[in-house]
């Protein structure tokens, strides 16, 4: 539009140009004619004057108008080339714009997509540090445990070594105990027995002393009694659990055993308790046995 505008005033300009240059033209012609005409006839001057400064008037406008309209032609092109390169030029500024708006945009969309994955890669490292902080956590936690495990074992180790070590202790003192009581109660026993030996002894002697011994007796036989004796040694009662087979025999140790009461018993009650029942043997000869 602008160039439009240029190119109107430009011909105004150059018409008005042309008129002027015309004018003075005729001006110019008209003063030559008027000095030529003073040796001539004025008719003739008129008319030849007339005649040659239009025709110089009409070819010189022409020139003008051919050169004008060649000048404005040669513009109209140069118009018309500048506004082709204007309109090309605007066309490669628009796609050139629109190439940068969607460059722009791929950018903002790019810095978009990085910035979301970015986040995503940060959530990412979050979670999968919390994931090792918790995994670490749990790891202490177990080496713990496992520390506190094997220190309770150790301890159950130590205390169940400690425990056979006093069961073992134990055990050999109760073994010694055990010895020590059996070596006393067999010494005991064996001094009871001896005096219970030594009172029936004394029993089968007061026995001996009160029995009339049958003639022709086989002296091979024997005698078995279980005697219950108080413990003053009064005989409460008296059981053959064997007889020698010979009733006469019998009969006579019986009677001197009646004879003999009260026997001789122990005074230590321990040593008595093991004589309220009395097995004696008796035999003929005189060798008796305990049973």
């Amino acid at each position: 539009m602008k160039q439009s505008k240029r190119y109107y005033g430009k011909a105004t300009i150059y018409t008005a140009i042309i008129y002027g240059v015309a004018l003075v033209f005729l001006l110019i012609s008209f003063r030559s004619a008027k000095l030529y005409t003073q040796g001539v006839n004025p008719q003739e001057k008129i008319v030849q004057a007339v005649t040659v400064d239009a025709s110089k008037v009409q070819q010189t406008i022409q020139q003008i108008q051919s050169q004008a309209a060649e000048k404005q032609a040669a513009e109209l092109a140069q118009q018309k080339q500048l506004a082709t390169q204007a309109a090309l030029a605007k066309q490669q500024r628009q796609q050139a714009e629109q190439q940068l708006a969607q460059l722009q945009a791929t950018q903002q969309k790019l810095v978009a997509t990085q910035q979301a994955q970015a986040v995503k890669a940060q959530q990412a490292l979050t979670q999968i540090q919390q994931q090792q902080a918790q995994a670490k956590q749990q790891l202490a936690d177990v080496q713990k445990q496992k520390q506190l495990a094997q220190a309770q074992a150790a301890a159950q180790k130590q205390a169940a070594l400690l425990k056979q070590q006093q069961d073992q202790t134990e055990q050999s003192l109760q073994s010694q105990i055990t010895a020590e009581e059996q070596k006393v109660a067999g010494a005991q026993s064996q001094e009871a027995q001896s005096e219970i030996d030594k009172y029936k002894g004394l029993v089968l002697n007061a026995i001996g002393q009160q029995w009339i011994m049958p003639s022709n007796v086989n002296k091979n036989l024997s005698l078995q009694l279980l005697i219950h004796v108080a413990p003053g040694g009064t005989v409460l009662d008296v059981q053959v659990t064997q007889s020698s087979g010979d009733a006469v025999l019998d009969r006579s140790v019986l009677t001197a055993l009646s004879k003999a009461s009260p026997l001789p018993v122990p005074s230590d009650p321990a040593l008595f308790d093991q004589f309220r029942e009395l097995h004696l043997t008796v035999r003929p000869e005189g060798l008796l046995a305990a049973g």
